[in-house]
């Protein structure tokens, strides 16, 4: 069980919802007993992240670098940059678009989704 993890044994694979994109998952659940989910997205320019929600987790985001847009259901449409601090609520429907540069972000799914 790993509850120290350096940035060079990170181990990045296919985001499940957006081709092109990449996720890793660092700590869970499963893994760990945390009781949040915490992983970082990359999101190449051009492609965008359609909409969607993660149930009854709250997911915070921080812009590690890049632009782009994000839309929330109740919120509406503003800029992610580097150095964001983003809270979607539970249930809130939402969609990453615009990517004008490389999106790398840093999230935290609590309570934990895997």
């Amino acid at each position: 069980m790993k509850y120290v993890i350096h940035e060079e044994e990170l181990e990045w694979g296919l985001h499940t919802a957006l081709e092109g994109a990449e996720m890793t998952t660092f700590f869970t659940k499963k893994d760990q007993g945390a009781q949040a989910t915490i992983g970082m997205v990359k999101i190449p320019k051009g492609k965008e992240l359609d909409w969607h929600d993660h149930g009854e987790s709250d997911d915070i985001l921080h812009i590690l670098q890049g632009k782009a847009k994000m839309e929330m259901d109740g919120i509406g449409d503003f800029d992610m940059k580097k150095g964001s601090h983003v809270l979607v609520p539970a249930h809130v429907r939402h969609r990453i678009h615009e990517v004008s540069e490389d999106l790398t972000l840093y999230h935290i799914k609590a309570p934990a989704t895997i």
